[in-house]
């Protein structure tokens, strides 16, 4: 079975990713950020177990507004972020991919928080 994390790039693309067990989970988030440090924050307007990673210093690099995860975590985030789940692991909390019934839920609460309407 495989699980999913959610990319979102400053241009508001939204891609769900399939994340590779055999890949080190580290490795996969420098790539998919672009390298450097990264931070776990939690959107306050999702649902307790999804997390966002985002640049640790995206405003300092000058990286471009991310619009969606602005948004998500109400307050301004530069450059891709990617959405994830915590949850324990040994009784340690730890990042995993998200399965279907998971995607879905974040997807319906997307459906809900951002709306997009085409202007003529």
């Amino acid at each position: 079975m495989s699980t999913k994390f959610l990319r979102i790039q400053p241009d508001g693309f939204m891609e769900l990713r399939d994340l590779d067990p055999d890949r080190d989970l580290l490795d996969l988030i420098h790539d998919e950020l672009d390298g450097g440090f990264f931070e776990i924050v939690r959107c306050r307007t999702l649902p307790r177990k999804f997390v966002m990673l985002v640049d640790d210093c995206g405003v300092i690099k000058g990286l471009p507004f991310n619009p969606v995860a602005s948004v998500l975590y109400t307050q301004p985030i530069a450059g891709t972020a990617l959405i994830m789940k915590e949850d324990y692991d040994d009784g340690e909390p730890d990042l995993f991919g998200m399965d279907e019934d998971e995607t879905a839920e974040l997807i319906k609460k997307l459906h809900g928080l951002i709306v997009i309407r085409e202007v003529e």
